[in-house]
């Protein structure tokens, strides 16, 4: 009930902005809800970019065909470009596109170009020797479509001594504290960590796992 309330709210706020500024640019975070808020295409010259995250796909993916398509049209509409973070992610999308009617999707991993590599930015990875454990890093929502549940079979099948560090927290929490008890993998359960502990964390292990 909320969530219909809450997108007609977006839309309105949106409409609002657009008669009242000047607005060249729009940039529109997951395809869902944020991309459904902004149908203002045919109403301002406005460039109006969608990036999708992952999540938002996932969600798309598991609607009925026809509300699928309804949401891919809409979409459709009211946006120039599409932004994939992930060559998975605008895969998936074609997929779903089977009227072919999406703008260009262009992969931009993350979501942001990254910069040239140069010695003044290049994180230092802590030395290891083979007897050292291999300290492993994941960091965000402990949610299903994240599958921290395989990295964690992914750990327990190296053939060498591994830590794995967890920070974030989520609803899966619980049933991943398990799943490395009962598989035998030595694991840290951080938690939420402010901005400091997170780059002590990053710096402080060998590899980041990212989904």
């Amino acid at each position: 009930l909320q969530l219909p309330l809450f997108v007609n709210a977006m839309c309105k706020t949106m409409k609002t902005l657009a008669r009242k500024q000047e607005i060249s640019g729009i940039i529109s975070n997951w395809l869902i809800p944020a991309g459904l808020v902004c149908p203002i295409k045919s109403t301002t010259p406005a460039n109006h970019i969608a990036i999708a995250h992952g999540s938002d796909v996932h969600l798309l993916s598991r609607l009925h065909i026809s509300l699928r398509r309804t949401i891919i049209r809409r979409i459709a509409q009211s946006h120039h470009h599409i932004i994939a973070v992930s060559t998975d992610i605008r895969s998936r999308l074609l997929d779903m596109d089977s009227q072919q009617i999406l703008p260009q999707i262009t992969v931009v991993p993350m979501g942001a170009m990254p910069l040239p590599p140069t010695t003044s930015i290049r994180p230092t990875c802590p030395s290891i020797s083979s007897q050292d454990p291999l300290r492993i890093l994941y960091m965000g929502r402990l949610i299903p479509v994240k599958g921290v549940d395989i990295l964690i079979q992914a750990v327990k099948m190296l053939t060498r001594p591994a830590i794995l560090h967890i920070a974030g927290d989520g609803p899966m929490r619980t049933e991943l504290e398990h799943l490395c008890h009962s598989q035998g993998v030595q694991c840290q359960f951080h938690g939420h960590l402010n901005a400091s502990d997170k780059s002590v964390l990053i710096h402080d292990c060998h590899i980041a796992v990212i989904p």
